[in-house]
């Protein structure tokens, strides 16, 4: 499905339009026009931008954008925002800008994403012309970078057209933002509890491993080398002279100490299923709730770990981070697993990992959570 995440139209009848119609505007620094768009430039250059509006004939009512003394400006862009809220299951963007130049122009676009943590993140990019003629062109830009942070967590997004040539006009006369939802459907905020229910029923075969304290107790106390913490689920690092790691259960909370593993090459825990038919619908959902490591955010890389007869292992990474806020923010996502499991085995028994990066001290968990069940049914 497709949806309109935003749109600038020129309004002739509009305040704003029937003033520039009589005299432009100069702006000295950066500006608005409407609601989502604005027009921003490097202040420090001296120069300006001349706005003004047109009935025109031929072409149709438009606005002008007329840079002046901008040959010094290290940056001048045309940018619309984007709640984050209306990104939700969006797997493409697809800007369309309808505009005209006077001499040929070029523009770069890119979309720019800004997170409640106070990150920032830009996705894609894409180069376009300008010329005489008046003409609407589209551009998608693929999320596929966006896998592993979630919607919730995105504060707004930008597209950005960077104009790269400083004397030369653009009439703009549309832009609209349209953007393409996942083929695949999306689960409901409470997939992992309707998933849960459907499991308790022979004709939705699924398989749950977890670390959830309150529902379950895990292994506590100071493991030095690979070791089970419940059913399915393992805590693994490097072993080394010192190396431990801590773990601990407290007001349903599971808590690990990795400060001795600073030296460590990696710290894993991994939620190992086993007998999983390869039906070529196979999917896992990962969740995590209140699970946080200490002030900062982090990502985990996840891998898949399949194992054979003998138990030796291969590993293939999943396109996606699982991360972890320092908030405790809730996050599922989605793998479609069965790409990556081998065609010559009737049942398969493999870990989905979560890989710690070297910077983690402190883990705090909640509920984390792993299902794999066949999306067909």
């Amino acid at each position: 499905m497709i949806r309109t995440l935003g749109k600038f139209s020129v309004d002739p009848e509009s305040t704003q339009f029937k003033k520039l119609l009589t005299k432009e505007m100069v702006h000295v620094k950066s500006f608005a026009l409407g609601d989502q768009l604005n027009v921003k430039f490097d202040g420090k250059c001296d120069g300006s931008i001349a706005l003004s509006a047109h009935r025109a004939k031929i072409g149709g009512a438009h606005y002008r954008i007329a840079p002046v003394n901008m040959g010094a400006a290290s940056w001048y862009n045309i940018e619309f925002d984007i709640k984050g809220s209306d990104l939700r299951n969006i797997g493409q963007v697809i800007p369309c800008l309808e505009a005209a130049s006077p001499k040929s122009l070029t523009l770069f676009s890119l979309m720019r994403f800004f997170y409640k943590n106070g990150r920032s993140q830009d996705v894609s990019s894409a180069q376009i012309e300008l010329c005489r003629n008046r003409r609407r062109q589209s551009f998608p830009i693929q999320l596929d970078d966006l896998a592993h942070m979630p919607t919730e967590e995105i504060d707004y997004a930008r597209v950005i057209f960077k104009i790269e040539a400083r004397n030369v006009d653009i009439e703009l006369y549309d832009l609209t933002i349209m953007g393409v939802e996942n083929a695949s459907a999306e689960l409901a905020p409470d997939g992992a509890g309707a998933l849960r229910a459907m499991g308790d029923s022979a004709d939705f075969p699924m398989n749950r491993v977890f670390i959830i304290p309150q529902e379950k107790d895990i292994w506590t106390g100071t493991a030095s080398q690979h070791r089970a913490l419940s059913d399915g689920v393992f805590i693994d690092f490097e072993v080394g002279e010192g190396h431990q790691v801590k773990i601990a259960q407290k007001r349903n909370v599971a808590s690990f100490d990795f400060r001795q593993t600073a030296a460590s090459g990696w710290r894993n825990l991994e939620f190992r299923f086993t007998n999983v038919k390869n039906t070529g619908a196979v999917c896992a959902l990962l969740r995590a709730s209140g699970a946080h490591a200490g002030s900062n955010s982090i990502e985990t890389n996840v891998i898949l770990r399949e194992y054979d007869e003998n138990f030796k292992w291969q590993d293939s990474p999943l396109a996606l981070k699982m991360p972890l806020f320092s908030k405790g923010s809730s996050v599922q996502q989605i793998i479609d697993l069965s790409p990556k499991l081998a065609d010559s085995r009737q049942s398969h028994t493999f870990g989905i990992l979560l890989f710690f990066p070297p910077e983690t001290t402190e883990l705090q968990i909640s509920e984390l959570e792993m299902f794999v069940f066949d999306r067909m049914l």
